[in-house]
């Protein structure tokens, strides 16, 4: 009996050993095995393990209480009305060099759930999301340059449901008939990229979000951020759309003047849509250009309604089709070295109990402030043009 608890005990002393298989699907060379739920029967739940994919893969692969686990390519993986990865209590899984796709979800993250995705494609999941992560899950994704993730081509580009997630580096969400990233009590936050400047390159990747109905929904609590230069461009509706939802963007200037922030710009309706005590804040030299459309209803370039809030500082809006800021039902936004020109109407536009204070340094030309009876603008006006409101006259 001695012998056995001393033969446990030495056994659990050392560590599972590393394994490297292959898998070869149709097109592609013969591998240890013909398919990677194979491969991944036939190791351990621990790892660490590599397995090596190759060819176009018809199958569902489900990863349940594994740990340390790399799936790479280049391989394709299409879970037909299935998702083409199910990965559940599991932690520190690698997915990478993948294209996949399934009807109700191309990937699908659950159960606190650990994941990172680097240069995958997300694809066609027409029913649901190219990504959906829920459950607690924690979610890193990336990409190299020339070789970013892509979720695409699907009903949504990836939902965060009670999970948290960091882009990297080299995310592009697009054409997705809905949503493009969709935050409900989940937080999001994007990293984004440093321009070169004298003295050091360029560092990391841009998110891109273009091209879907709206490029980000945040809801029930949800947080969504980006810091550096990202873009959010030509998505049907709003850039952003908050619903009871928080939205912050950080950017900087470069030593030599470069702007380091994000470009939310072409959006038919809006960049920023704020709605039921949402809270959108921009820091830094954030551009809202060219949104809005005529033929669409409620177009502005920043647009918040029911007690929402907007803070912009550094920030510029230009172009839009409607006002650059329309603040409704008792709505608030604070300027500070604030920009808003060259939009088809007037700059800010308050309405039904809603508040703008000017902080400083704004540049706001005419036409600037238009307001109904019950709206009030305070602070320092010196950089905004003349104005008549019901309660506040600058002359």
């Amino acid at each position: 009996m001695r012998f056995h608890v001393a033969l446990c005990v030495a056994l659990l002393a050392f560590p599972a050993f590393a394994t490297n298989v292959t898998v070869g699907c149709a097109g592609g060379p013969p591998g240890d095995y013909p398919t990677i739920a194979a491969a991944i029967a036939a190791l351990d739940l621990d790892g660490p393990h590599t397995i090596t994919v190759s060819g176009t893969c018809s199958e569902s692969v489900l990863l349940d209480q594994r740990e340390r686990l790399t799936i790479q390519g280049p391989a394709t993986v299409s879970g037909g009305a299935q998702p083409a990865f199910v990965i559940r209590n599991s932690g520190h899984i690698l997915l990478q060099s993948l294209t996949t796709s399934g009807l109700r979800a191309a990937i699908s993250i659950e159960n606190r759930s650990s994941v990172t995705l680097i240069a995958v494609i997300a694809e066609n999941a027409t029913n649901g999301f190219a990504v959906d992560a829920f459950g607690g899950a924690a979610v890193n994704v990336n990409g190299p340059s020339g070789a970013p993730s892509i979720f695409r081509n699907s009903a949504n580009g990836m939902r965060c449901e009670n999970c948290v997630a960091f882009f990297s580096g080299f995310v592009t969400i697009e054409n997705n008939t809905n949503v493009g990233l969709l935050i409900d009590s989940g937080r999001v936050e994007t990293s984004g990229q440093q321009p070169a400047w004298t003295g050091g390159p360029a560092q990391g990747g841009p998110t891109i979000i273009r091209n879907n109905f709206n490029g980000v929904s945040v809801t029930s609590g949800g947080h969504f951020e980006m810091g550096r230069h990202n873009l959010i461009e030509d998505n049907t509706a709003s850039g952003i759309i908050l619903t009871s939802g928080t939205a912050s963007l950080f950017g900087f200037s470069l030593p030599d003047g470069t702007p380091s922030s994000t470009t939310i710009q072409g959006n038919d309706r809006n960049a920023v849509s704020a709605l039921f005590n949402s809270t959108f804040r921009a820091q830094g030299p954030t551009k809202f250009l060219n949104n809005g459309a005529a033929a669409v209803q409620f177009r502005a370039g920043v647009s918040l309604t029911h007690s929402s809030v907007v803070i912009l500082s550094g920030a510029t809006i230009s172009g839009s089709v409607g006002p650059g800021i329309s603040l409704d039902s008792t709505s608030n936004a604070r300027l500070d070295g604030t920009t808003i020109s060259g939009n088809s109407e007037e700059a800010v536009r308050l309405a039904h109990g809603s508040l703008l204070e000017s902080i400083a340094g704004n540049n706001i030309p005419a036409p600037s402030v238009t307001c109904d009876g019950t709206s009030i603008v305070f602070g320092d006006l010196s950089g905004v043009a003349a104005f008549e409101c019901a309660k506040d006259k600058k002359k």
